[in-house]
């Protein structure tokens, strides 16, 4: 299963939850939305909201359309393109995936979950440097993200400098002090401290879960 966590609050006073991690090199994701109106067909006044649901429903090809049209309609509509990215991903179209998380970030730098995202591709893309990039910036919009650390801490790792070996011990060790059930899922003997040549492995599974939405009272 993945790890869930709150994205936090737009400045539409939306909260959007969204669940993802990676496991030996699958990214699992999962929408995060927000709700910007009511009604609304794909061929043109499709809301975020809308798509969300026909995407439960598993309508992805119809949900797909939507969110192509919220876009459309507000090329600046961050969580548009944010899943249409976990979309493209799901369907193994890494490449559209990526492009989508970067216009998402182009409109919020740091949104974390389009960070940790595309910081995962490029990790599973050997694009290393690229990957302990967009980690390191998740890890600050998020510090509580115990995902985030982890897999921060194996970027860091991969690089073999002792440096950032140093680092890769302190961001693994973050991890489990905010998730210390993580080593569970880990299937990893308990050290202390847990350093990075343990013989560690991905945060992650297989399934997928689809974020709630909840509308803030927040003016």
């Amino acid at each position: 299963m993945g790890v869930g966590r709150g994205a936090g609050v737009d400045n539409k006073g939306v909260v959007s939850k969204a669940v993802r991690g990676i496991g030996l090199g699958v990214l699992v994701a999962a929408l995060a939305a927000c709700s910007t109106g009511n009604g609304g067909t794909a061929s043109g006044t499709a809301t975020l909201q809308q798509a969300l649901n026909d995407y439960t429903a598993g309508n992805v090809t119809l949900a797909k359309s939507e969110f192509q049209t919220v876009v459309k309609n507000d090329p600046n509509d961050k969580y548009g393109w944010y899943n249409l990215g976990v979309i493209a991903q799901g369907a193994g179209n890494n490449s559209d995936a990526g492009k989508d998380y970067l216009k998402s970030l182009a409109i919020d730098p740091a949104f974390e979950s389009a960070l940790y995202n595309y910081g995962v591709l490029q990790f599973q893309a050997d694009q290393i440097p690229s990957a302990i990039s967009y980690l390191r910036r998740a890890v600050a919009a998020n510090p509580g993200d115990a995902n985030a650390h982890w897999n921060f801490g194996l970027a860091l790792a991969r690089t073999g400098k002792p440096a950032d070996n140093k680092e890769a011990t302190t961001e693994l060790n973050k991890a489990l002090k905010i998730n210390p059930a993580l080593i569970k899922s880990l299937d990893i003997s308990p050290k202390s401290p847990l350093t990075s040549g343990s013989g560690l492995k991905a945060v992650g599974g297989t399934g997928a879960s689809v974020g709630a939405v909840t509308t803030s009272s927040a003016p």
